[in-house]
Protein backbone atom coordinates (compact mmCIF):
# COMPACT_ATOMS: atom_id res chain seq x y z
CA UNK A 1 0.00 0.00 0.00
CA UNK A 2 3.06 2.32 0.53
CA UNK A 3 5.63 2.84 -2.42
CA UNK A 4 8.69 4.93 -1.85
CA UNK A 5 10.17 6.22 -5.04
CA UNK A 6 11.95 9.04 -3.39
CA UNK A 7 15.34 10.32 -4.93
CA UNK A 8 15.89 7.96 -7.74
CA UNK A 9 16.12 10.57 -10.30
CA UNK A 10 12.79 9.64 -11.72
CA UNK A 11 11.90 12.14 -14.62
CA UNK A 12 7.82 10.85 -15.12
CA UNK A 13 5.34 8.79 -13.23
CA UNK A 14 4.02 7.90 -16.44
CA UNK A 15 5.56 4.73 -16.29
CA UNK A 16 4.18 3.65 -13.62
CA UNK A 17 1.10 0.50 -13.63
CA UNK A 18 -1.86 0.65 -12.46
CA UNK A 19 -1.72 0.44 -8.89
CA UNK A 20 -5.42 -0.03 -7.27
CA UNK A 21 -4.19 -1.00 -3.70
CA UNK A 22 -1.98 1.80 -3.35
CA UNK A 23 -2.61 4.36 -0.85
CA UNK A 24 1.13 6.52 -0.39
CA UNK A 25 3.28 7.25 -3.04
CA UNK A 26 6.46 8.79 -1.80
CA UNK A 27 8.08 10.38 -5.00
CA UNK A 28 10.39 13.48 -4.05
CA UNK A 29 13.50 14.45 -4.86
CA UNK A 30 13.31 13.04 -8.53
CA UNK A 31 12.66 14.83 -11.62
CA UNK A 32 9.28 14.56 -12.13
CA UNK A 33 8.08 17.49 -14.31
CA UNK A 34 4.42 17.03 -14.75
CA UNK A 35 1.56 14.80 -12.91
CA UNK A 36 0.98 12.80 -15.74
CA UNK A 37 0.69 9.31 -14.79
CA UNK A 38 -1.11 9.70 -10.92
CA UNK A 39 -4.37 8.22 -12.75
CA UNK A 40 -2.80 4.69 -12.02
CA UNK A 41 -3.51 5.50 -9.13
CA UNK A 42 -7.22 5.43 -8.23
CA UNK A 43 -6.95 5.02 -3.99
CA UNK A 44 -3.95 7.36 -3.45
CA UNK A 45 -4.39 9.31 -0.10
CA UNK A 46 -1.32 10.73 0.27
CA UNK A 47 1.52 11.54 -2.16
CA UNK A 48 4.17 13.34 -2.26
CA UNK A 49 6.22 14.95 -4.89
CA UNK A 50 8.04 17.79 -3.34
CA UNK A 51 11.70 18.25 -4.16
CA UNK A 52 10.31 17.73 -8.06
CA UNK A 53 10.09 20.71 -10.59
CA UNK A 54 6.04 20.09 -11.55
CA UNK A 55 6.54 21.35 -6.88
CA UNK A 56 7.60 24.45 -8.10
CA UNK A 57 4.89 25.45 -10.59
CA UNK A 58 2.70 27.88 -9.47
CA UNK A 59 -0.96 26.52 -8.36
CA UNK A 60 0.98 23.57 -7.80
CA UNK A 61 -1.61 22.36 -5.10
CA UNK A 62 -4.51 23.49 -6.87
CA UNK A 63 -3.29 21.03 -10.17
CA UNK A 64 -2.50 18.81 -7.99
CA UNK A 65 -6.46 18.81 -6.68
CA UNK A 66 -7.99 18.80 -9.73
CA UNK A 67 -5.52 16.25 -11.30
CA UNK A 68 -6.61 14.07 -8.87
CA UNK A 69 -10.77 14.83 -9.44
CA UNK A 70 -9.72 14.16 -13.25
CA UNK A 71 -8.24 10.71 -12.16
CA UNK A 72 -10.98 9.47 -9.82
CA UNK A 73 -8.35 10.00 -6.69
CA UNK A 74 -11.09 11.33 -4.52
CA UNK A 75 -9.56 9.66 -1.46
CA UNK A 76 -6.59 12.05 -1.64
CA UNK A 77 -6.30 13.90 1.82
CA UNK A 78 -2.33 14.57 2.14
CA UNK A 79 0.03 16.56 -0.59
CA UNK A 80 3.47 16.30 0.97
CA UNK A 81 2.69 15.71 4.13
CA UNK A 82 0.10 18.23 4.34
CA UNK A 83 -3.18 18.12 4.64
CA UNK A 84 -5.26 19.54 2.16
CA UNK A 85 -7.15 21.88 2.80
CA UNK A 86 -10.82 22.62 3.40
CA UNK A 87 -10.82 25.73 1.42
CA UNK A 88 -8.49 24.09 -1.27
CA UNK A 89 -10.89 21.57 -1.75
CA UNK A 90 -13.88 24.12 -1.90
CA UNK A 91 -11.92 26.28 -4.52
CA UNK A 92 -10.79 23.24 -6.40
CA UNK A 93 -14.68 22.46 -6.84
CA UNK A 94 -16.12 25.70 -7.65
CA UNK A 95 -13.66 26.14 -10.43
CA UNK A 96 -15.48 26.82 -14.17
CA UNK A 97 -13.61 24.35 -16.00
CA UNK A 98 -11.81 26.71 -18.46
CA UNK A 99 -10.08 27.67 -14.92
CA UNK A 100 -9.64 24.28 -13.79
CA UNK A 101 -8.15 23.38 -17.50
CA UNK A 102 -6.06 27.15 -16.68
CA UNK A 103 -4.77 25.67 -13.68
CA UNK A 104 -4.12 22.21 -14.71
CA UNK A 105 -1.82 22.91 -18.00
CA UNK A 106 -0.44 26.42 -16.37
CA UNK A 107 -1.67 28.37 -18.98
CA UNK A 108 -2.09 32.20 -18.18
CA UNK A 109 -4.60 34.38 -18.72
CA UNK A 110 -4.50 37.05 -21.18
CA UNK A 111 -5.63 40.36 -21.21
CA UNK A 112 -7.87 41.83 -23.84
CA UNK A 113 -7.56 45.47 -24.07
Amino acid sequence: RILSLSSNSIPSLLGLAPQPALEVLLAGANQVSSLAGLSATPNLQSLSLAENPVALERRYRLAVLLSAAAGGMLSLSRLDACPLGADELAQARTMAWPQRLAALYGWMPRHIS
